[in-house]
């Protein structure tokens, strides 16, 4: 795999993942809505979905600029790719979202450019992740959940290789248990179906 769109892919990981959290992805809304409240509560719980709540206020933490570095590695054996990034987030739409700007660069100088909004989806109960970039065409929606016990976030998703059309998995950690500091590790899948580490890095966030 071409390792421009490696960096990417640890951009939108490392960079921008951070907001998605611990938890099966694949877990179903619970039940319709006549099974989820009363009917005499019914229009009150309808107007409370689009309304931010205790979950936006997980992502307050990531507010502000940071800095962050990493590593990425294009397979089992392969030597790290070193990259450096800045992200810039903001709360938008009455503190719905958190936008994104996120500029990485290679050792080499060559600088690729994200921009990406993170919300709480109260009605399906999970964190979404939207993202572009400036290198492809494609819109990355990937989710996640949070736990509040372990202090760890998770993202899990896919993306189509356009090297061999194969569609890659992959599930990144991080370890939110530091103030102003978010360490990751990312896993992906090959086509033959084994695992191996495939990003590592650490974003923090810049003193004012």
């Amino acid at each position: 795999m071409h390792h421009r769109l490696l960096i990417l892919q640890l951009a939108f990981l490392v960079f921008l993942a951070p907001a998605l959290a611990l938890g099966d992805s694949s877990e179903e809304p619970q039940g319709n809505i006549s099974e989820v409240q009363p009917e005499e509560d019914l229009d009150s719980w309808i107007a409370s979905l689009g309304e931010p709540g205790e979950d936006h206020k997980v992502l307050e933490a990531l507010e502000g600029t940071w800095e962050g570095k990493g590593s990425i590695w294009d397979g089992s054996t392969s030597e790290p790719i070193p990259i450096t990034a800045t992200v810039e987030r903001h709360w938008v739409l009455g503190g719905r979202y958190l936008r994104e700007q996120v500029d990485v660069r290679t050792g080499d100088g060559e600088v690729f450019e994200t921009l990406g909004f993170i919300g709480f989806n109260n009605e399906a109960a999970q964190y979404e992740l939207l993202t572009i970039d400036n290198i492809s065409t494609a819109m990355l929606l990937e989710t996640g959940k949070f736990n509040p016990d372990s202090k760890k976030l998770m993202i899990r998703g896919s993306y189509r290789d356009p090297a061999t059309g194969f569609v890659i998995d992959r599930r990144v950690e991080m370890d939110l248990s530091q103030e102003g500091r978010i360490d990751v590790v990312g896993y992906t899948t090959t086509e033959d179906g084994r695992e191996y580490k495939s990003l590592e890095g650490t974003v923090t966030r810049r003193k004012k």
